[in-house]
């Protein structure tokens, strides 16, 4: 056998329990060794991958950059500024997706510039655990982007709301919903109801072309007598939903 020349034989004759730890490190591999010039198309079928990324993470401080973490379940253990595109999610297509909880009973806050993500659109999430609310801007068409119960008779008064400012009365059951927000488009969808002896019209006085923008809404509350003359309701309620 010439110098400097190794030869195995046999199957098998070279495992992994003749490794040491971290034997071979980045050093040894020269940048861009194995391109895609070595790698045939469909080389490794999704059949053949089990799943990737099952696990914990723990997520507090500072996120900035762009960032995919690979796992199962993430526990907020401080508060979290994001301030670059951070994807939570894991390459397993079980359908089961991820879950954001925090490690205690004190209040933890997501806030910052970028975006947080939580899985693939073909899988569930969750989100447990946490206390307060989304803000109006953050996407999702399950979201109400705004509703309030108020008052429409003598001074319209609003019982509680989120992301409504205030009642603007028109003139006898004739209100305007100003949100604090605005709406991404004039495109949402407005939800009414009322208590007492009203029907609810959408659209101030049959306006329908004017009733919605983007920071604001316009609605009507007519008696259901026969009479259907306009009517100050005392229970009115709105509720917003949208992209």
């Amino acid at each position: 056998m010439a110098k400097g020349t190794l030869k195995i034989s046999g199957a098998d004759s070279f495992t992994a329990a003749d490794l040491a730890p971290d034997s071979v490190g980045s050093s040894e591999i020269a940048a861009n060794a194995v391109g895609s010039a070595e790698i045939a198309e469909d080389a490794v079928l999704p059949a053949k991958i089990a799943y990737l990324g099952d696990g914990s993470g723990k997520l507090s401080g500072t996120i900035t950059g762009q960032q995919l973490r690979l796992g199962t379940a993430f526990t907020l253990t401080d508060d979290l500024t994001v301030n670059g595109d951070v994807t939570l999610g894991k390459i397993r297509d079980d359908g089961t997706g991820q879950s954001l909880t925090q490690d205690s009973s004190a209040n933890r806050t997501i806030t910052g510039t970028g975006t947080l993500r939580m899985g693939h659109a073909t899988e569930k999430t969750s989100i447990s655990g946490l206390t307060g609310v989304l803000d109006p801007v953050v996407t999702g068409q399950h979201l109400a982007k705004a509703w309030v119960n108020f008052n429409g008779t003598g001074t319209v008064a609003i019982r509680d709301s989120y992301n409504v400012t205030s009642i603007t009365d028109q003139t006898t059951g004739d209100y305007i919903v100003n949100f604090a927000s605005a709406m991404p488009t004039a495109n949402y969808c407005m939800q009414l109801s009322c208590g007492g002896a009203a029907v609810i019209m959408i659209g101030g006085r049959g306006d329908f072309a004017t009733s919605q923008t983007t920071t604001t809404c316009r609605i009507g509350t007519r008696s259901s007598t026969s009479s259907q003359n306009w009517f100050d309701e005392e229970l009115v309620n709105v509720v917003i939903f949208g992209d």
